[in-house]
């Protein structure tokens, strides 16, 4: 019996710690929400390691609110994308993941997943591709983009 109690001791412990790692990992993501809350211009694409100036000269911005994603162009007729991100800041390097709704992030269907890191004011965020799709299943580990990688690194800066 002694035993049988200080199993459900034990237990009791462990799901206490795993809910505060939890509350932290929560907390963790609220505050990275945050910092990435507000409209981020792309200023620099490079794909294969070779600069793609036809994109930044669309004006595009992503804007963050929540666990919303919108993509804006200013060039004539671009549509705006609303998409859905998922973060974890918690490792490393952090991860900045989305697609076109929870449910295909959660499904992986034409999931983006990316890696990201900001400092001050910039952001650099980086992706594999597989042609003109994200490369399913392959995040990469490292923020560049060289002409064997498939990765796209897209740097953006926070607009006032």
């Amino acid at each position: 019996m002694r035993r049988f109690v200080a199993g459900i001791g034990v237990a009791v412990a462990l799901c206490t710690l795993a809910l505060g790692s939890l509350r932290a990992d929560d907390k963790a993501i609220a505050k990275e929400k945050a910092t990435l809350k507000g409209t981020w211009r792309i200023t620099s694409i490079l794909k294969d390691g070779k600069e793609i100036d036809a994109f930044v000269n669309l004006g595009i911005d992503f804007v963050f609110d929540g666990d919303r994603l919108e993509i804006r162009g200013e060039a004539e007729g671009f549509e705006t994308q609303v998409k859905q991100y998922r973060i974890d800041p918690t490792v490393t390097p952090k991860i900045l993941d989305f697609a076109d709704n929870a449910k295909a992030i959660e499904n992986a269907d034409k999931l983006f997943e990316g890696i990201y890191e900001i400092k001050d004011d910039t952001m650099r965020w980086c992706v594999k591709m597989s042609g003109d799709n994200p490369a399913k299943g392959d995040r990469p580990t490292m923020i560049e983009s060289t002409a064997d990688n498939s990765a796209l690194v897209i740097t953006l800066k926070r607009r006032p």
